[in-house]
């Protein structure tokens, strides 16, 4: 190959790579897509492990609780009675 066909390969393989790039990231942001309160929730509990709470601790708990309820799920507790959400 000659210096040109070198040259316009070489920004095509570039051009592709920042597209991929950018292809990545925006998926990557759109499954992260939380709720403003899941996010809150989120903070809350890296702010409680920080302080070195435990998992267990009612903070960390009731910010995964929170963070849950926004898609429908309830965390269930090993002393906890199951009931329905009530929505």
């Amino acid at each position: 190959m000659n210096k040109k066909h070198e040259t316009r390969n070489f920004f095509i393989a570039m051009l592709a790579l920042a597209l991929l790039l950018l292809l990545l990231t925006t998926t990557a942001q759109a499954f992260r897509a939380w709720t403003p309160t899941q996010e809150r929730a989120h903070e809350i509990a890296q702010l409680a492990r920080e302080m070195g709470l435990a998992e267990d601790d009612p903070i960390i708990v009731r910010a995964t609780e929170i963070w849950w309820a926004e898609v429908g799920y309830r965390v269930y507790l090993p002393d906890d009675k199951i009931e329905p959400i009530k929505g």
